[in-house]
């Protein structure tokens, strides 16, 4: 899997592709500890669909849906550590996933 850093572009599918603008939260639990929330990241990024250009704000705990079909978060690192000094804008690396619709009617008969 592509992970990319802020400011880095990766290609999801063929008009869609994402760069990773600005990390806005990470609330994820620590890997030594037990949570009862696993947490979140919020990322500010910017997706380019064909022509356009949006800046959208991407959940891990919810997929966005754009251009018929789902994008979320396939990898988010570093993990997070009490152990460790916080995690630096330039430090994060993502990979992302995009699921397009499967047609509805794909299964229905054609007409002739």
């Amino acid at each position: 899997m592509e992970c990319v850093g802020v400011g880095e572009t990766q290609q999801v599918w063929d008009n869609v592709s994402i760069t990773p603008v600005e990390v806005l939260e990470d609330s994820r639990c620590p890997i030594e500890a037990e949570c009862v929330w696993e947490g979140r990241v919020r990322l500010k990024a910017q997706i380019d669909l064909d022509d356009a250009v949006s800046y959208l704000t991407l959940d891990s705990d919810e997929p966005l849906r754009i251009s018929g079909g789902s994008l979320s978060f396939a990898e988010i690192a570093p993990d997070m550590s009490t152990a460790w000094a916080p995690i630096r804008q330039k430090d994060y690396r993502f990979g992302f996933r995009f699921a397009p619709d499967i047609m509805e009617d794909a299964d229905a008969p054609t007409e002739q």
